[in-house]
């Protein structure tokens, strides 16, 4: 495999990642999150669901968004909104604006692993192919570890 190539590999695997990255990393903080937004932990456990629903849902669409719009636009897209609602989960001043900025985070957070599949599709064949895929399995599965 190239050099470009094994960068475009991990990259596309960094992008698949995402989404379980941004389900395990806050899952300690429930307690501290609770006490701040002066929530209950049923409802700060809700801000998973939150995450959830819209992440699969939009798992569904986001390969034809990308086949419609291209896959680098519907990747800067999915990560600009991303960004913007963890920003927004940061600085939620209570539950119900976290619960908005989680459900964004997951409707966009999919495109990542939808798209980074498709473009393994579109870029290599066969037992490259295979390769390709297995690794960014194989990082998509250490990524709730790393988290």
């Amino acid at each position: 495999m190239k050099p470009h190539s094994i960068f475009l590999v991990y990259a596309l695997a960094a992008l698949a990642a995402l989404a379980p990255f941004a389900i395990d990393t806050y899952l300690p903080a429930f307690h501290i999150m609770g006490a701040e937004l002066i929530a209950t932990d049923v409802q700060i456990q809700q801000s998973l669901t939150f995450y959830l629903l819209p992440y699969a849902a939009m798992t569904l669409w986001h390969g034809a968004i990308s086949d419609a719009i291209g896959r680098i636009t519907t990747i800067k897209w999915g990560l600009s909104i991303f960004v913007l609602a963890s920003i927004g989960c940061a600085f939620a001043p209570n539950v119900e604006t976290l619960w908005f900025f989680r459900a964004l985070q997951g409707a966009s957070g999919g495109a990542g692993n939808t798209v980074a599949r498709a473009m393994v599709r579109d870029l290599f064949e066969g037992a490259e192919a295979q390769r390709v895929m297995a690794t960014i399995q194989m990082l998509f599965g250490i990524a709730p570890a790393v988290a």
